[in-house]
């Protein structure tokens, strides 16, 4: 809503085709020279028939005394384009923490003032002086607006002194409010710890009969495989732990050094030959080479 800047009031008029610009503009310095706080603007004003005519209007606050304390009740009063000779209409603007008062006679509830001064409105009687003056009236007999109490949060209440604080009559203190949530935390703080004992317990708990039965199970019948197996090992010899050792643990219980020398070379080949380990050449000699030794020795394994 643009305000109507000072000066240029006549020509504001004159752009809006008000009929009597000379009139609207005496009447209005006579009721701001009054009520200090009303300033005028210009914007769009929509009819009940859904037409918009851009006009002037009167904005700001009409002080008021109420059972014995001062307010300021904002207004809004619009000026037909035919005025003086036609009536303005008024209206109440409750701000954001301001509802109107129902019990008003001269408001409706949708902030529409009615006055006797309105009703009878008489050209070249009537004026904006007093429209307001017995607006000003009116409110202080019946207040049309009043304020709603602003949500505040409650004071902490001191500690350790169990001060009770309610936002409303019968409503629940805030330190009731601040037991229930601690009461609700330690629940809480129980059932987690309740459960992460549970899951402990599961996880060093021993194997059930049941298992151990079936582990059983499936040994035996891997016994009986090995006892049926066409290997040759026995039963007996399983549980003995019979095992037949590796071929490096074979390697390290075989001495690699050399027979002592002897007197014959029927006895020398005769050595060679038992000792697989060692290898003749072609002079008789028996070779002790790491080639020819591990041969050897993976043919005796593989033999046996």
């Amino acid at each position: 809503m643009p305000k109507v800047p000072a000066g240029l009031e006549h020509e504001t008029l004159s752009e809006c085709q008000y009929s009597f610009p000379a009139q609207v503009l005496a009447d209005l310095r006579t009721v701001r020279s009054i009520f200090t706080d009303l300033r005028l603007y210009v914007d769009f004003y929509c009819y009940p028939n859904k037409e918009k005519r851009k006009l002037v209007y009167l904005a700001g606050t009409v002080p008021v005394r109420f059972d014995g304390n001062g307010y300021n009740i904002p207004v809004c009063i619009w000026l037909h384009e035919t005025h003086p000779a036609a009536r303005p209409r008024c209206y109440v603007c409750p701000s954001v923490s301001m509802v109107i008062n129902p019990a008003c006679p001269c408001v409706d509830a949708s902030g529409n003032v009615s006055l006797p001064g309105l009703s009878g409105w008489t050209s070249g009687v009537s004026n904006l002086s007093r429209l307001v003056t017995e607006m000003k009236q009116a409110f202080q007999k019946n207040t049309p607006l009043y304020a709603t109490p602003p949500l505040q949060a409650p004071p902490p209440a001191a500690a350790g002194a169990g001060v009770q604080v309610s936002d409303r009559p019968g409503g629940r203190s805030v330190t009731h409010l601040d037991g229930l949530l601690h009461s609700l935390h330690f629940k809480v703080k129980r059932k987690i710890r309740k459960l992460i004992s549970v899951l402990s317990s599961s996880r060093q708990q021993p194997p059930s009969s049941s298992s151990s039965s079936s582990s059983s199970s499936s040994l035996q019948a891997r016994r009986s495989s090995l006892t049926s197996s066409p290997s040759g090992h026995t039963a007996s010899q399983w549980e003995q732990g019979r095992v037949r050792r590796s071929y490096t643990e074979e390697l390290l219980g075989i001495d690699f050094s050399a027979p002592p020398p002897s007197s014959s070379s029927s006895s020398s080949s005769s050595s060679s030959s038992s000792n697989p380990f060692l290898s003749v050449t072609s002079s008789g000699e028996a070779e002790h080479t790491p080639t020819a030794v591990l041969h050897q020795a993976h043919t005796f394994y593989c033999s046996t």
